[in-house]
């Protein structure tokens, strides 16, 4: 009897532990992913995923770069047909299985169908400096700053000269105490098509200052200030003192579809027509 009873007992262990196992194995292994189609494509834009142990709609999720499908079409255990969400997802895709995790060492590739979304970023940036000025209107003086926060001060005034060409080595260029309305035209060569940003830094004691930033291929048209796009127009903050250039400006994006020469030009506001406006220091231009 006793020998019966041990072996029952070694049956139902052998059996429970088999049943373990097997649970165990089913439950632990991660997705695996044998491939995806299409391998680009825009925001709602169905995606198939083929491979096993995918999981179900009630315990898998699919997430393009991090960002979670906007749907799922079908969830199966051995393909998934997910919809590309908003949002920017160029990268691996990663199918996540209750407490499993696969991503997949293919990327998937955003392409809108707006061209001017699928510029390459960050492959451009540089800072104009006195040397680019090709134009400006009012009193300007070239100025080296040493530091962030503008300690030194300015080489010189070069007075209104509407000629002036960029003859100095200084780093920024600063309309000083310029009248509403002028302006300073930079020179940059493009090399690379996009969509560009311009970021600068900002000082002024006085209210309601403004800056307006355009960049166009055309230098004389840049020249007429008559009207200009208020969407590129930003406040600048009275921070107390000219030498305070806690003002982070950034203006863009400007689509710049051909490469070769183009023209950047700040021009300075004064709600009240005349007086002080700002200086500008750090001025970049990047895609």
């Amino acid at each position: 009897m006793n020998n019966l009873l041990w072996g029952i007992l070694l049956l139902c262990t052998c059996l429970c532990i088999g049943c373990s196992n097997d649970g165990s194995d089913s439950s632990s292994t991660p997705p695996i992913v044998t491939g995806f189609f299409p391998k680009e494509g825009d925001a709602g834009t169905q995606v198939t995923i083929s491979g096993e142990y995918l999981g179900s709609s009630f315990e898998g999720n699919v997430y393009f770069n991090g960002i979670e499908a906007a749907e799922y079409v079908s969830y199966t255990d051995k393909e998934i047909v997910a919809v590309v969400p908003n949002g920017y997802v160029s990268g691996p895709i990663t199918i996540k299985r209750g407490n499993t995790v696969t991503r997949t060492e293919e990327y998937f590739k955003f392409k809108s169908s707006n061209p001017e979304d699928n510029y390459v970023m960050g492959t451009f940036r540089t800072t104009v400096i006195c040397k680019d000025v090709v134009y400006f209107t009012g009193k300007a003086n070239p100025c080296d700053y040493t530091s962030e926060d503008a300690t030194s001060g300015c080489i010189g005034e070069m007075g209104k000269n509407a000629d002036y060409k960029g003859s100095s080595d200084a780093k920024s260029f600063a309309l000083w105490d310029s009248t509403s309305g002028d302006m300073v035209i930079f020179k940059v060569e493009i090399t690379d098509i996009g969509r560009y940003y311009l970021s600068c830094a900002s000082a002024t004691n006085a209210n309601g200052i403004s800056a307006n930033v355009e960049v166009s291929n055309d230098l004389e048209t840049l020249k007429d200030v008559s009207s200009l796009n208020g969407s590129h127009t930003m406040g600048i903050v009275n921070n107390g003192k000219w030498n305070d250039f806690s003002n982070k400006l950034e203006f863009g994006g400007y689509s710049l579809i051909v490469p070769g020469t183009y023209y950047v030009r700040v021009v300075m506001l004064n709600e009240a027509g005349s007086g002080g406006t700002a200086c500008l220091k750090f001025i970049e231009i990047f895609n």
